[in-house]
């Protein structure tokens, strides 16, 4: 989609999963998130998860089934043993996300090497 990965990126010129998913929520819902910088960079996964057990809910997200997602919902998939990595919800299968060396890219969450992995999932309620 012609956006690179770049660690704690925050712009179209470069961005990562948060990173695009501030970029989206600023583009297609007028909303601005904060942009989060409480890591160094992606790698920090552990910190990355430890981040994602509180912050999501402070910034105005909601936990939703994921069963029951829906677009612009966001899913959080695992990623080297940590609930770090997020896809932004575009229809009942499809997700937007950004990986490095990949940049952002369109992937079906459903597919087997990726559904195991999705761990849960948030709806944006402020």
């Amino acid at each position: 989609m012609g956006i690179p990965f770049e660690s704690r990126g925050r712009s179209r010129d470069a961005c990562d999963c948060y990173g695009l998913l501030r970029l989206i929520y600023k583009d297609k819902l007028e909303v601005d998130l904060p942009p989060l910088l409480l890591y160094d960079n992606t790698l920090q996964r552990k910190t990355m998860s430890d981040m994602m057990l509180t912050q999501p809910m402070l910034i105005g997200f909601i936990p939703v089934k994921v069963a029951n997602v829906q677009p612009f919902d966001v899913i959080v998939i695992r990623q080297v043993g940590f609930d770090c990595h997020l896809g932004i919800v575009i229809d009942e299968t499809r997700m937007v996300h950004t990986e490095a060396g990949r940049g952002v890219v369109v992937e079906d969450f459903t597919r087997p090497h990726i559904k195991p992995r999705v761990r849960e999932a948030w709806h944006y309620v402020r």
